[in-house]
């Protein structure tokens, strides 16, 4: 191999593992947020809620929620209104705050844009022993519905107040 072949197949090699897939394989086409951290920046900076989706890369139901979570077309309009953030694996958050009512997945959680949990946005169809478990993309939407309807009585608090 040639001097000029190694430094390309280096160079396709970092570009390749530098440029890392924060979307999980939850969809490319969504405004990922890479931390729980930054998304919370990002929330407060914008003034839009957060979605946080917590799952593991071994979990069956988490594979076939992503795999219609990615291609959603509603989900993927209404996400342009929220700082999205999915955290799998070994970048779970581990404070008690991420599991209101225990450790399944996939979970999704929503929170105001100063970072307060909104405990009341659940799978309304689902089990209520696992409020925040969806095991559908219309749920997933019914609910992204009901968190943007309540950020308008925020803004109207705000508003009012000054």
């Amino acid at each position: 191999m040639t001097v000029f072949s190694i430094a390309t197949v280096l160079s396709f090699l970092l570009t390749i593992t530098s440029s890392e897939d924060i979307s999980n394989g939850w969809g490319s086409q969504y405004s990922w947020v890479n931390s729980l951290e930054a998304a919370k920046s990002q929330a407060i900076s914008e003034q839009k809620p957060l979605m946080l989706i917590i799952h593991k890369s071994w979990c069956g139901a988490c594979k076939k929620l992503k795999a219609l979570f990615s291609t959603d077309q509603e989900i993927l309009d209404l996400s342009k209104n929220f700082v999205m953030v999915n955290l799998g694996d070994e970048n779970e958050p581990s404070d008690p705050l991420y599991k209101p009512d225990g450790g399944y997945i996939p979970r999704i959680l929503f929170f105001h844009p100063d970072g307060s949990f909104l405990p009341s946005m659940i799978n309304k169809d689902g089990n209520p022993k696992y409020k925040y478990y969806h095991f559908s993309t219309e749920s997933v939407a019914a609910s992204m519905e009901e968190v943007l309807d309540l950020a308008e009585t925020w803004e109207k608090k705000t508003k009012d107040e000054l």
